[in-house]
């Protein structure tokens, strides 16, 4: 069984009208992607859970989303692996997250959080990398070399005032910040070190009206690994898995017909404007009713290659794609055939859908329809007031650093 056909049930949202039911889903889609981190996220999934199971639609069908996605994390696992080398850096965290009270792992100066003035700044874990303790280089115009010691990684390398650089450890610089700073960076770079390439994060932060120049200093070799990447893959996993949960409970909940009907009458404002809505609605629906038609064409394909010696699990990569492409010719000459046969049967029955037509079923509007419509348009409407009206994003403290990460 795959998770986009159409599940005969007897539940209320399976007698929803379908109309509100598309557009209640499409709220819920534009509330997944409302940055508001992990807390949010795990609230919208035992949502969307209790919906599947309050529609009574079948564990299988769930379990096979569930790999889908499993698949899909791997793949922005390795993807995160290769291009997240860092911790994760976030320099005046409270400027940047508004908090619902101050979260318990910043009360204490630990490798995660640091405080500097009166500033915290937060960092992620780093797995085959480490971070700077201190930095020496040489500045034009003064002799010998300068130490600047870091905290946690992080340095304070100068305030800024004017045209003129104040080192932290009080020497002044008459040199612009940018080519200071590139002189820097190649200095660090040309040194050589077993721990890996040097990488840093930067950024100007106000300190009792003082602009002061942070960076964060650290190696990592190329099988690197960081929180940062975990934090985004999970982050990314879960909107993605909540995106497919919804749409399988829309699209298991709700028959062809009923979504040609929804959408033919969702965009029947369209028509003043001259437009092909009957087209638009019935080709959408016809997409839709057909994924799970072809995906049920390419398992007994693959069976009955496999029936004839074809593996597709084993062998070298010129073998997977060989067996790949015996896949896709049959099903591509199947889906024309589908096609082809669908229109000749549409035309055999007269179809025309620039002529006026009635509808076999009238769909109902009740008043638990609209009841279910409103809540979704005003936790939608609270949700983008938040994130609008708030100066940035919320943060909960239940999954500590990574959710800091993720967020920002």
């Amino acid at each position: 069984m795959n998770f986009n056909g159409y599940v005969v049930k007897n539940s209320f949202i399976h007698r929803m009208n379908p109309s509100l039911k598309f557009l209640t889903v499409c709220f819920v889609i534009a509330m997944i992607f409302i940055p508001f981190g992990f807390f949010y996220q795990s609230v919208l999934l035992v949502f969307c859970l209790t919906l599947y199971f309050v529609a009574k639609l079948p564990v299988k069908k769930l379990w096979n989303i569930i790999q889908s996605v499993i698949f899909m994390a791997i793949i922005l696992t390795l993807v995160n692996w290769f291009t997240y080398k860092g911790p994760g850096v976030v320099f005046d965290v409270e400027s940047k997250l508004t908090f619902f009270g101050l979260p318990s792992f910043f009360k204490d100066d630990n490798i995660h959080t640091t405080l500097i003035g009166n500033k915290w700044f937060v960092q992620g874990s780093m797995y085959g990398g480490h971070w700077l303790d201190s930095i020496t280089f040489n500045v034009q115009g003064i002799e010998g070399s300068i130490t600047l010691n870091s905290k946690n990684g992080f340095i304070d390398l100068w305030t800024i005032n004017g045209n003129e650089l104040i080192l932290s450890n009080g020497i002044k610089v008459s040199s612009s910040s940018d080519a200071l700073f590139t002189k820097l960076v190649k200095q660090l770079s040309n040194e050589d070190s077993v721990l890996g390439k040097l990488r840093y994060y930067t950024e100007v932060v106000n300190i009792n009206g003082e602009a002061h120049f942070y960076a964060y200093f650290y190696r990592s070799p190329w099988y690197g690994f960081s929180s940062e990447a975990i934090s985004l893959m999970l982050f990314v996993t879960i909107k993605i898995f909540l995106m497919i949960l919804i749409v399988t409970i829309l699209t298991s909940t709700t028959s062809s017909i009923q979504l040609t009907n929804a959408l033919e009458d969702i965009l029947n404002p369209l028509r003043f404007l001259r437009l092909p809505v009957t087209e638009w609605s019935t080709t959408i629906a016809l997409g839709l009713r057909f994924i799970p038609s072809l995906l049920d064409e390419s398992n007994r394909i693959m069976k009955a290659q496999a029936s004839r010696g074809l593996d597709f699990k084993n062998g070298n990569l010129k073998d997977k794609v060989t067996s790949l492409i015996s896949l896709v010719v049959p099903l591509f000459s199947i889906a024309f055939k589908k096609a082809g046969e669908l229109a000749n049967a549409m035309e055999s029955r007269c179809y025309n859908p620039r002529n006026a037509r009635t509808r076999y079923r009238e769909y109902s509007i009740y008043a638990f329809d609209w009841i279910i419509f409103s809540l979704s348009c005003f936790m939608f409407g609270i949700l983008i007031a938040l994130a609008t009206i708030l100066p940035n994003p919320i943060f909960v403290n239940v999954f500590g650093i990574h959710e800091v990460l993720a967020i920002l």
